[in-house]
């Protein structure tokens, strides 16, 4: 009955050893970006907390980026009369996450998510249809995509300058994190 025991015990220990050498949990991940458009992400458990890192480092650089590309966009001559729209941007977030225990079962809730959105995106288009078309042609979103990639480029930029400048901590961090992850959490600023 004590081997009985024993191999019952070893199996448990191989059966724990195989679950974590196979690989740690899978997120499926909502990153809300800075023009408030949502993308979904299936990623291991180690890029997530990488994702969460990254987050944490960009928020410290979101509102000095968006001044600096405010006062840009104004000094700019191909901008003149156009208001900088800045009030619409807000720091990228990671809006939710689920985790999983296997990559399969991720990438499964990864589709089914896609296929939902496909479908709302539909409904939204006919709804639009049947609207009238905005005086401006759709000026106003292509300012904001601007404006939010300008935002992002300025956020990573300010983040290479400091690592640069012997950030020490931060730039381990964004080296860890991945700097092109590039998204934002709700963190007062520096």
């Amino acid at each position: 009955m004590n081997a009985a025991r024993w191999i019952f015990m070893l199996a448990i220990v191989v059966f724990a050893a195989g679950k974590v050498a196979a690989g740690d949990d899978y997120y499926l991940v909502k990153v809300t970006g800075s023009d408030r458009k949502v993308e979904t992400l299936s990623m291991p458990g180690t890029e997530f907390k990488e994702l969460e890192k990254t987050i944490k480092l960009e928020q410290k650089f979101f509102q000095k980026a968006v001044s600096q590309v405010a006062k840009e966009w104004r000094a700019d001559e191909l901008n003149k009369g156009i208001p900088f729209p800045g009030a619409k941007l807000s720091p990228r977030v990671i809006a939710g996450s689920q985790k999983f225990s296997s990559q399969e079962k991720a990438e499964e809730q990864l589709s089914k998510t896609e296929e939902q959105e496909a479908k709302r995106a539909e409904r939204e288009a006919k709804k639009k249809q049947h609207r009238r078309k905005p005086k401006d042609g759709g000026a106003k979103e292509k300012e904001l995509e601007r404006a939010a990639e300008l935002v992002t480029a300025k956020v990573e930029e300010l983040i290479a300058a400091k690592a640069g400048g012997g950030a020490g901590k931060d730039a381990a961090e964004l080296d860890a994190g991945g700097a092109k992850v590039g998204v934002g959490i709700d963190k007062k600023q520096d």
